[in-house]
């Protein structure tokens, strides 16, 4: 990776963390806007005439073994650019527009490799060789060429800056991820299930979140409801599966899912999360108290 490359974007990951993870939510820009956004030259990189737009009915005619994955995080359109350089070199610019910035940070973050080369773009970006992504929105900016020195790598760097800049400057991580504590938590494992968590249709989407060392690992998960109903009818239906009695309150359950295993919950409001991979009585017992307490603090549970 280019030095200027590092300049341009390198920022403290743990600021980053803790001062983005917040959910803005803005009006689409119309693609014929976004086309806009497009600079005409950069240094020696002219762009291309022709700016090709997807919809979900053609998107396998442009990423066919992929374009299941994008469908399936509610994908509405994509714009591809191209800027051509010298000796045949070429920038290749792909911008997925998504439902909600919360269904693009999930196809976002299903690629997203484990990499600590992320960068303050956009909500976050991050750096590989012959690529740069960055999520905006609900835009998944992807940009990338077979040319893999250090300036074509900085001019990727500045249309990323310069398009997430003009796309919305002040994007951001989703609101749901300050709910999951900080204590043990692995570095940018945040996943979005959009649907059919854990196997179950009922169960619709999930934040999921990594923790543990390389011995043993375990996962959070919290479901944001539509309402204390919804969240009821979720529970019931999961209670049912399992071949459960539910009594109908709020508290904690012991799930015996005959496809995941044990699963420890708790369901306070709209909101149902618990702990996947641990039995260990204190850890889910201290954790589902951590989501709790960390959800009330954001003033999302009543006190």
């Amino acid at each position: 990776m280019s030095l200027n490359l590092n300049k341009i974007f390198k920022k403290n990951i743990k600021l980053l963390f803790l001062s983005q993870f917040i959910l803005v939510n803005i009006n689409a820009q119309p693609i014929n806007n976004i086309k806009s956004f497009f600079q005409p030259k950069y240094d020696q990189w002219q762009l291309s005439d022709s700016i090709r737009v997807y919809n979900p009915d053609n998107l396998y005619d442009y990423i066919d073994g992929a374009a299941d994955a994008y469908l399936s995080y509610d994908f509405e359109e994509l714009l591809v650019a191209t800027y051509n350089g010298t000796n045949e070199k070429y920038i290749t610019v792909e911008i997925y527009r998504h439902k909600t910035p919360t269904h693009a940070f999930g196809i976002y973050a299903l690629e997203r490799p484990t990499s600590d080369k992320f960068y303050n773009i956009g909500a976050q970006g991050y750096h590989e060789e012959g690529i740069l992504n960055c999520l905006c929105g609900q835009y998944y900016i992807k940009i990338s060429s077979h040319d893999k020195t250090p300036g074509t790598s900085a001019v990727m760097g500045k249309i990323a800056t310069d398009l997430a800049q003009k796309i919305n400057s002040k994007a951001l991580m989703p609101e749901a991820l300050l709910y999951f504590p900080n204590e043990g938590k692995i570095v940018n494992s945040e996943n979005y299930v959009n649907n059919n968590f854990l196997g179950y249709e009922f169960l619709h989407s999930a934040f999921i979140v990594s923790y543990g060392g390389s011995e043993k690992k375990f996962r959070l998960f919290i479901i944001e409801a539509k309402s204390y109903e919804d969240a009821k009818t979720m529970i019931t239906n999961y209670m049912n599966s399992a071949k459960q009695t539910f009594k109908g309150n709020e508290g904690q359950y012991t799930i015996k899912d005959i496809y995941n295993g044990e699963i420890k919950l708790e369901w306070q409001g709209k909101y149902i999360w618990g702990i996947l991979n641990d039995k260990n009585i204190k850890i889910v017992k201290d954790y589902l108290k951590l989501i709790g307490e960390q959800l009330a603090k954001e003033k999302q549970l009543k006190q």
